[in-house]
């Protein structure tokens, strides 16, 4: 045992002693009551005062460190961010130079936060709270925007979970069309649609 502990232990019973003194005297002047109880009242008060000692240390001594120590472990085990930076560059030119076609001016600043959201495989993107008609923007505009940004992004989602980012990320745009809809609509090659399939350009 060094010295700091020695130190720390002898300050603490000194402490523990005197909250014993002072409950001691309490009980024995302010509450009337008679030496027996001023006693246990002593003693009460320094038990508690060890149990305080006891929790502390364990505290300090044992749960601090180990919790140090599962945290380095989680910070070891888990693997280090995705440079999606080349990604993320070709989402928001290809978001900005094409949807700007056909999406509101006052809108551009959402879906191209909902262009980096997908990028970076946020599943809770940013949501453009505007209905179709005011949008100027399709069901069908929406879904092969949402088809070009995985082409663009390369993230490995599946069909659904694309479909699950676009119904959460244009909600009243896509209002009436439920997740499989979304999904059995994103192979759709047929018809001639505004926003053209990257797959289709030539």
């Amino acid at each position: 045992m060094n010295i700091f502990k020695i130190i720390s232990l002898a300050v603490y019973a000194i402490l523990t002693v005197l909250v014993g003194v002072v409950t001691y005297i309490y009980v024995i002047t302010e509450l009337h009551s008679d030496t027996f109880v001023g006693i246990c009242a002593f003693i009460v008060s320094s038990v508690f005062m060890v149990m305080i000692y006891f929790t502390l240390r364990w505290m300090v001594v044992d749960a601090y460190p180990k919790i140090r120590q599962a945290r380095k472990k989680l910070e070891v085990i888990s693997p280090p961010p995705e440079n999606n930076s080349e990604a993320l560059e070709k989402v928001i030119s290809y978001t900005q130079n094409e949807m700007s076609k056909y999406a509101r001016a006052e809108d551009m600043p959402t879906i191209l936060k909902i262009a980096e959201d997908f990028a970076n495989k946020k599943r809770m993107p940013t949501a453009l709270e505007v209905d179709r008609e005011t949008s100027q923007l399709t069901p069908m505009d929406v879904l092969h925007f949402g088809r070009n940004m995985k082409a663009l992004a390369d993230n490995n989602w599946s069909g659904p979970q694309v479909s699950s980012f676009l119904k959460r990320a244009f909600p009243k745009i896509l209002a009436n069309w439920a997740e499989g809809t979304i999904n059995s609509k994103l192979t759709y090659d047929g018809g001639t649609f505004r926003v053209t399939l990257l797959s289709e350009r030539k």
